[in-house]
């Protein structure tokens, strides 16, 4: 289900410079959720955003998938996954574009975030809100997931293949919140300062 031809090597080189951003209000205190057993995201789908490789997979294993987002053209099909069409028995539940708070919500109530990124994304707030809310994450090998994901598993796992995703999804459960909030502690607006900083005295070299 993966292509990782172009994939992004984890980042091991000392001097690379990862310049942390962050986007939105402030997100109120963490508290304890009871977590339910179903994977989120909320995105555009679209190839690039790895929308179609998730259902899949969630699918063939009979996970339950909660969706929200904007359907991009060319993946309308995505829509037969309505959770507001009756005929729709599937594990797959997509509820079109969610208001905040609905967001949040599924957020706080995952087993895990699933964000399987077919692009060297920068950033993801999706990513960062779910860390704070205590929710682990589902992830691929690309972008700045290598830099937000903690090799001891603390916050979610890194994912290479379908096996490694569905070992993922039931390690999810041993999570604690605590740990992935305390992940979320590195984007916030001194460190997303810091590095913006660091960024423009190196230009300015």
């Amino acid at each position: 289900f993966f292509n990782f031809d172009s994939q992004q090597p984890e980042i091991q080189n000392k001097d690379a410079k990862i310049y942390k951003v962050i986007i939105g209000s402030e997100l109120p205190p963490f508290e304890e959720t009871k977590r339910e057993d179903f994977l989120f995201f909320c995105s555009r789908h679209n190839q690039i955003m790895g929308s179609p490789i998730l259902i899949d997979i969630c699918l063939r294993n009979n996970i339950p998938l909660m969706l929200g987002g904007k359907i991009d053209q060319g993946f309308e099909w995505i829509t037969e996954f309505s959770a507001y069409n009756e005929s729709n028995k599937s594990c797959v539940r997509w509820f079109g574009e969610l208001p905040q708070e609905s967001k949040v919500s599924f957020t706080k109530r995952a087993r895990a975030v699933a964000v399987l990124h077919q692009w060297e994304s920068p950033f993801s707030l999706l990513g960062t809100e779910a860390a704070h809310y205590g929710t682990p994450l589902i992830v691929t090998r690309r972008g700045f997931w290598p830099d937000f994901i903690d090799r001891d598993g603390k916050n979610g796992f890194i994912v290479d293949s379908a096996e490694d995703f569905l070992r993922a999804y039931e390690l999810c459960k041993y999570v604690k919140q605590i740990d992935c909030y305390n992940a979320s502690k590195k984007y916030n607006a001194d460190e997303m300062v810091r590095t913006f900083r660091a960024a423009f005295e190196d230009i300015l070299k």
